[in-house]
């Protein structure tokens, strides 16, 4: 269905894969030390956070981690701790940049504006829940308003 918004791939969590959308550039910004992680802290780190809702599923098994946004971090932070050697900063910088991996597809702005130009209501669902928000979301890729 075009006009779905969707991580890379189908991966459980994507920023550092994509270039520009990094938590340790996050962690700079906010003054904390950057982490030491060789290359393969980062891989391991990186095969942990693609099974990252596997990990969570584990910790919070009724899946109420979208019922609050403290309980969404909290199953956040402890799936994430369970990589050895990742700090309590680094998962928080993690935590941080996760919507950026949230990107439309290509044709997305332009079927709402579509829709919108043809007088179509729409309503846009989403599991997203109160931890990011759907409107930041939109905000964030462009297509607030249509």
């Amino acid at each position: 269905m075009a006009g779905r918004l969707t991580g890379r791939g189908g991966r459980g969590y994507a920023p550092l894969r994509r270039p520009g959308h990094h938590p340790i550039r996050r962690l700079a910004e906010t003054g904390a030390p950057r982490p030491e992680l060789n290359r393969g802290d980062v891989d391991r780190l990186r095969e942990h956070l693609d099974q990252i809702w596997q990990h969570a599923h584990t910790i919070d098994p009724a899946s109420e981690r979208d019922l609050s946004q403290a309980r969404h971090r909290d199953v956040f932070h402890r799936a994430v701790a369970r990589c050895p050697g990742i700090g309590a900063e680094l998962i928080a910088a993690l935590y941080a940049v996760m919507p950026d991996q949230w990107i439309p597809f290509d044709d997305t702005l332009a079927v709402l504006r579509e829709l919108k130009s043809r007088g179509v209501r729409i309503a846009v669902l989403s599991n997203i829940g109160p931890v990011h928000g759907l409107g930041t979301v939109l905000r964030m890729v462009g297509s607030d308003g249509a």
